[in-house]
């Protein structure tokens, strides 16, 4: 990325852009100068956010086996995740190749990220991703009392009064030790962040060598469904999953906010291996911008058409979702 250009949407434009998916001619913009909005417009709190839970659980059942989390999401979704490992993000952080500045910047307060070689929303190679280990059960979930939930397609899901969990399917019980997972600080930062978000569209703006725009264009779906997945669901308990087009799950990790205050969070991704939970294949720093129910990320890329070479950005928009249908 020829890092001489600060890459962003002026706040008519991101406006527009948000309005009207076909406007391809205001979405993006480029300046040296002008920041995107951080934050603007507003957006109702995730559905179930009252409702959302996680637990670190344990079970010798062997049809679950290598479960480590259960979690239940602000969208409305259940999760049964592989352990998430002792690895904390102090462990990784001085493996990180790029990080924002921590010392503010006089003209747009952080400094410009090198290029990122992956995202929350990117699509990784099938051996990097947890897809090539496992699959794990997801849905929706309904609350019946204050500590029992009906998990759709997985069965009748209770908090015990001693802590554990039992999992009724229909036609067997399991039953989980389990410890209760604290959630960050519900701030409104991350009330915003915390739920499901799914891509609507992606605008992609092509740079030449000497940071000038040469053309733009909406992806097409097929385009889309090949670079990135289909929803990425983020909980107030540090963890993210992604989903694929075809809704089956297409791996896992964990975040945190790194500096809140420009909407930079850090993440990694876990790579499931049962005889180790300390493994972490990709990690990296993305900041999120949001308009009333959508948030927006910029992703960094290049392109080679016929030998004359071109930076690219692209502009995903995503939608807060609640209930997304397994």
């Amino acid at each position: 990325m020829n890092t001489k250009i600060f890459k962003t949407l002026t706040y008519a434009a991101l406006v527009a852009g948000l309005a009207s998916c076909g406007n391809t001619d205001d979405l993006l913009q480029v300046s040296t100068n002008i920041q995107m909005p951080l934050s603007t417009g507003t957006c109702a709190d995730a559905k179930y956010l009252e409702e959302a839970r996680a637990w670190d659980v344990s079970t010798y059942d062997p049809a679950y086996e290598g479960i480590g989390r259960i979690e239940l999401t602000a969208s409305g979704n259940y999760m049964f995740l592989p352990k998430m490992g002792d690895i904390t993000f102090e462990d990784i952080d001085d493996e990180m190749d790029y990080a924002p500045s921590r010392n503010s910047r006089a003209d747009n307060g952080f400094e410009i990220i090198s290029k990122k070689q992956t995202s929350p929303f990117k699509r990784m190679s099938k051996s990097a991703s947890t897809r090539a280990y496992a699959q794990f059960p997801a849905g929706t979930f309904t609350k019946i009392s204050d500590n029992e939930y009906d998990l759709s397609s997985a069965g009748t899901l209770i908090v015990n009064a001693d802590g554990t969990l039992t999992l009724n399917d229909g036609k067997e019980v399991c039953k989980f030790d389990a410890t209760p997972v604290n959630a960050y600080e519900l701030d409104a930062l991350t009330r915003r962040f915390s739920r499901t978000w799914e891509i609507v569209q992606v605008e992609r703006a092509y740079y030449d060598s000497n940071g000038k725009i040469v053309k733009k264009r909406i992806l097409s779906q097929q385009e889309i469904e090949d670079d990135y997945v289909r929803a990425v669901v983020v909980t107030q308990y540090g963890a993210f999953m992604r989903y694929e087009w075809d809704k089956s799950f297409e791996d896992y990790g964990m975040w945190r906010w790194e500096i809140p205050s420009k909407q930079f969070f850090q993440f990694a991704f876990r790579e499931y291996d049962p005889y180790s939970y300390n493994t972490w294949t990709e990690y990296g720093l993305e900041q999120v911008f949001f308009y009333d129910d959508f948030a927006m990320y910029l992703e960094y890329g290049d392109y080679d058409e016929g030998g004359v070479y071109y930076d690219t950005v692209d502009v995903l928009k995503t939608r807060a979702t609640n209930d997304f249908d397994f």
